[in-house]
């Protein structure tokens, strides 16, 4: 499994350049986003690592040679899965080399910290739209799911922004737990502990399909 993760980064050395222009544009983007900063950038980036590696794969029918060698169909879906913490990664250590640099020429006032609090956001971004997306590549492959993963990709994004007007019309009398989050009732680590919750249960749902879709089809 890790010889997959590792071809899926070999191969995509040209994409740590748009990396940065990402992680530019973002900042600039959300400034004002203050310690989740961060966040957005960990999404586009890894969502961009792992869009450009299905479609290597698509492009050169991988495949195909992947399942005309001895390798379980599960490792190589699993391969997907945790190479987005490795992209994740990726982008947190980018973004701290951009700020780095940006701090020299003057720039790093536009940019954040790196927190623990964006950084687990990022985490959980990219967790629900893998979690959406990659049963569909299973199943449809990247050329006929490629429509859905822009639609997904704006649909997050332009999310973030819509909530914080949607949420006070849908819920004119905030509800008593987000109430009790307001008044500091919960700790941060019971909180944490509730998102890895939902994530897992989220990420093993949607690797189950992956699974599942990626067994029943022909190459």
């Amino acid at each position: 499994m890790f010889r997959l993760i590792l071809k899926d980064f070999l191969l995509q050395k040209k994409m740590f350049l748009f990396m940065f222009i990402y992680i530019f544009i973002f900042s600039i983007a959300f400034q004002n986003s203050g310690d989740y900063q961060v966040t957005p950038i960990i999404v586009a980036v890894s969502y961009m690592f792992l869009m450009a590696g299905c479609a290597w794969e698509d492009k050169n029918n991988s495949d195909v040679l992947l399942n005309s060698i001895p390798i379980s169909r599960w490792k190589i879906v699993a391969a997907k899965y945790v190479s987005l913490i490795a992209y994740a990664m990726v982008a947190v250590l980018g973004y701290w080399l951009f700020k780095t640099v940006a701090s020299i020429v003057g720039f790093s006032g536009e940019m954040s910290p790196i927190t623990w609090e964006g950084v687990a956001g990022g985490l959980f971004g990219v967790g629900l739209v893998s979690a959406v997306y990659l049963p569909m590549f299973f199943k449809l492959g990247y050329l006929r799911s490629k429509s859905v993963n822009f639609i997904i990709f704006f649909a997050f994004f332009g999310l973030i922004g819509l909530l914080p007007k949607i949420l006070p019309k849908l819920f004119p009398v905030k509800p008593e737990w987000v109430t009790a989050l307001d008044a500091g009732e919960f700790s941060t680590a019971f909180i944490g502990a509730v998102l890895v919750g939902i994530i897992v249960l989220v990420q093993v749902l949607s690797y189950a399909l992956s699974v599942r879709f990626y067994t029943r089809r022909e190459f």
